[in-house]
């Protein structure tokens, strides 16, 4: 297996409020991105709960099975990964995190994410999650924002309001690799957070 990482950033259109409240609802893809057909939570639970797992099929006729790991109201963030899928992705774990830009009230989207790929796959996988997971979602939201397809929606069924707590993570409902993949990233950080306030000699 070949680890691979892709990165993806835009700006949308749009207040970040407005795109966090789309993009916190880990079940509100099969709305805004075309290429997925349909997707419900297992569980009966909510769809910003850490911890539930959305089941869903592509139109290419694929299903996975994606799990919530954290999701943070106050820094606009929220990570998942794969628990199952019928497409060769190992080990997956995505972050999406939004940034306001203050220049005409619009969002910073960074989209990126690491999994492993089976021999001879790299390039395929990697362009299939880049352009048509990423790119195209990021095309998707723009129109769906545009044609308010976000206000459409709450007429009919109410998008998750946030919870009272700033930041909720998951404890022990994620897969162990999961776990130990989102351990590792935190660990990054805080390293990076720390030699960049080390004094400089």
């Amino acid at each position: 297996m070949s680890l691979q990482h892709v990165v993806r950033s835009t700006v949308i259109d749009a207040p970040i409020e407005r795109v966090w409240a789309v993009l916190r609802d880990f079940n509100s893809h099969d709305r805004w991105h075309g290429a997925i057909a349909e997707s419900r939570i297992e569980g009966d639970e909510r769809s910003d709960q850490v911890g539930c797992v959305r089941s869903f099929a592509l139109k290419d006729g694929n299903r996975i099975r994606e799990q919530l790991l954290t999701l943070s109201d106050s820094d606009h963030r929220s990570t998942y990964c794969i628990v199952e899928a019928t497409v060769p992705l190992e080990r997956y774990v995505a972050t999406v995190t939004l940034k306001p830009v203050t220049d005409g009230n619009r969002t910073f989207w960074h989209w990126e994410s690491t999994f492993a790929t089976p021999p001879g796959q790299e390039r395929a996988l990697r362009d299939m999650v880049s352009q048509g997971v990423y790119e195209a979602g990021f095309a998707d939201l723009r129109r769906y924002l545009s044609g308010g397809g976000d206000r459409l929606d709450s007429g009919d069924r109410p998008m998750p309001s946030a919870l009272p707590m700033a930041s909720r993570r998951i404890a022990t409902a994620a897969p162990r690799r999961c776990r130990q993949k989102t351990a590792r990233l935190r660990r990054r950080a805080k390293a990076k957070c720390a030699s960049a306030s080390a004094p400089s000699a």
